[in-house]
């Protein structure tokens, strides 16, 4: 039995005692404190002053589990555990104006009803239902499809409560058989997509948890309605399409997400094998095989499917502004990610030129988390720009933290494409969020050698620039004579910088907060050029330089020339802060010559990045 079949037993058998804890992989708000319901069970309890703990009990989550372990262990009792909960909400909870924003909020009911048409679809083969319970189910699942369907609100139209909501109420409708009440769902559902799905295939909320949310939801509806032969517009098939591929394009090597706005540390792989069954696509085959309780007909169905390797390395999702430098799709590659986009809602976080670098099993540079959505400082703390791996113009954020959900401003922003080299990758952005300072970010990562960073700051007048740099608390970080060192990993930041090692906060799970080591990297300045690099074989050496024009042998100021060479590969850099050349004449160093901007060479291959 797999690691994540024993948890779901263990939680299984913690529900038999009517004791919660929500920790599947998926949950929006996990919780790792259990509840024991003692007597009375009461629907809208709040154990711990968080509500968000009474909307996850309302969800009904936990019936996954139970199903699994009747499955795996052939034992009813966990069945008849679901089916004594399921009948307890209904009889003893009915909707009321008092429960009406904690276990009936619109979002819930919807989630609900899919956890209840699962657990019922799931234990069908393996259990005779009593028609009682059946009827029951079934008149309660057509009360609230009236309840949603009569409950439209103009955020539906955007929100990731629309799309999710409205999956789940046509797939109601399809398991009861409502033609009239499909043809109600699908205009709303198809309306919703298209605001709240990018062209990329990113859901707008910039939080990979919530387009996991919604994602899944279009698959549990894609697999309702083929199971049951009923058409789907082709609009909601083609926008979970795109939704996987943005998913796929933007896994770390090992297969989670990043922690990117309100996300938290999750695999992937279960979400990408479920694409691959539900669209029918081996690009997406993430698992070797599928287990129960998945059918014993789309377990066949999944494993006839042939695993394909994607056909593209890095990709651009420009519209949601996010870009993933990819150095193979092998488990032990390197992967950065970076953030030049919009803000999303009030999911999202002040990462603007944020990235984060994940090589194999292991983070580097990490984004700080979500912990809670209570109005509490830690809240407002994880979402500021010092909380990423950004800059801050003195010491202030792009934005102002107003609450839990709200900014004071939106930070504009310009974009660019990626540049592909045979062995390396090069993105840029711009942040205007502290205009008239401009802030240019510039990455180049080689190969899985090395990842530099150029960040060209202009302003009218001088100012104190903080970059941060969070690094996973796996490993403690070690600072050198000019250097860190993280496991095999060495950081060197630049020369002009004053850096200080910080405890900050840190929460790779909702209602969970730890701490990590952040280096702060101080300058004072008004205009500069500030470099930093990750050197992640420590079987290089490194030589630093200046570069000079090759005519008059002239110094240019905030430039610099790298180069890395080890006894198979020598790599060599040149960066200077603009075009410094005029006429006809090379940018120069002991290693490297040529024309523009930033030039590289890899064992003698030549390449301009930028001119």
């Amino acid at each position: 039995m797999n690691k994540e079949n024993r948890r779901k037993l263990a939680d299984a058998t913690r529900v038999l005692t009517n004791t919660f804890l929500f920790d599947n992989p998926y949950d929006m708000e996990g919780c790792n404190t259990p509840y024991t319901f003692k007597g009375i069970f009461d629907w809208n309890y709040c154990p711990f002053g968080d509500e968000e703990w009474t909307f996850m009990l309302s969800r009904f989550g936990y019936l996954a589990n139970l199903a699994t372990a009747f499955i795996l262990k052939q034992e009813v009792k966990y069945l008849k555990k679901g089916i004594e909960l399921i009948q307890d909400f209904i009889i003893n909870n009915p909707f009321s104006k008092d429960n009406a924003n904690t276990s009936y909020r619109t979002l819930d009911a919807a989630i609900r009803i899919h956890n209840w048409i699962n657990f019922y679809q799931t234990c069908k083969p393996y259990y005779n239902f009593d028609s009682a319970f059946v009827k029951m189910l079934t008149l309660t699942l057509n009360e609230t499809n009236q309840y949603l369907i009569t409950n439209q609100r103009p955020f539906l139209t955007l929100s990731n409560w629309g799309s999710i909501g409205y999956s789940y109420l046509a797939k109601s409708a399809i398991f009861l058989k409502d033609t009239f009440l499909i043809t109600q769902t699908f205009p709303l559902l198809e309306e919703n997509l298209k605001y709240s799905v990018f062209a990329d295939g990113m859901q707008f909320e910039q939080s990979p948890m919530y387009h996991i949310q919604v994602l899944t939801a279009l698959l549990d509806l894609i697999k309702i309605a083929n199971d049951n032969k009923v058409k789907l517009p082709d609009t909601i098939k083609s926008t979970a399409f795109k939704m996987a591929l943005a998913t796929l394009a933007s896994i770390k090597p090992d297969r989670r997400q990043f922690m990117q706005a309100d996300s938290d540390d999750t695999s992937l792989k279960e979400v990408l094998s479920y694409c691959a069954l539900v669209l029918e696509d081996g690009i997406f085959k993430a698992e070797e095989e599928l287990t129960p309780p998945y059918l014993e007909s789309d377990i066949q169905k999944y494993n006839r499917l042939k695993r394909v390797t994607p056909n593209f390395l890095n990709k651009e999702l420009t519209q949601s502004g996010n870009y993933y430098l990819r150095s193979s799709w092998k488990e032990t590659g390197l992967v950065t990610h970076f953030k030049c986009g919009g803000l999303g809602s009030g999911h999202g976080h002040l990462d603007l030129l944020h990235l984060d670098i994940s090589k194999g099993k292991e983070d580097i540079l990490v984004d700080s988390g979500r912990y809670t959505y209570k109005d509490i400082e830690e809240r407002y703390e994880l979402k500021r720009t010092r909380s990423h791996n950004a800059i801050t113009v003195d010491n202030k954020d792009c934005a102002q933290v107003l609450d839990s959900w709200a900014y004071s401003d939106r930070s504009d922003y310009i974009q660019s494409k990626i540049i592909t080299l045979p062995y390396a990758s090069y993105i840029e952005g711009t942040s205007l969020g502290y205009y008239p300072t401009i802030i240019k970010r510039e990455i180049l990562q080689v190969k899985d050698i090395a990842l530099f960073i150029f960040d060209t700051i202009t302003s009218t007048q001088e100012h104190v620039y903080t970059r941060y740099f969070h690094f996973d608390n796996k490993y403690k970080l070690v600072q050198k004579e000019n250097y860190f060192e993280f496991n095999n990993t060495r950081f060197y930041c630049d020369l002009k910088e004053e850096t200080t090692i910080a405890k900050t906060l840190y929460s790779k799970h909702y209602n969970q907060l730890e701490h990590k080591e952040t280096v702060m990297a101080k300058s004072q300045a008004q205009n500069t050029v500030l470099s930093s690099l990750f050197l992640y074989d420590p079987s290089y050496k490194i030589e630093c330089e200046e570069v000079r024009l090759n005519s008059n042998n002239k110094v240019l100021d905030n430039s610099f020339a790298y180069s890395l060479y080890n006894n198979k590969n020598t790599f060599t850099l040149l960066f200077t802060r603009k075009n410094e050349i005029a006429g006809v004449d090379l940018i120069t160093s002991s290693k490297l010559k040529g024309y523009g901007r930033l030039i590289t060479s890899f064992n003698g291959d030549y390449q301009v990045i930028k001119g």
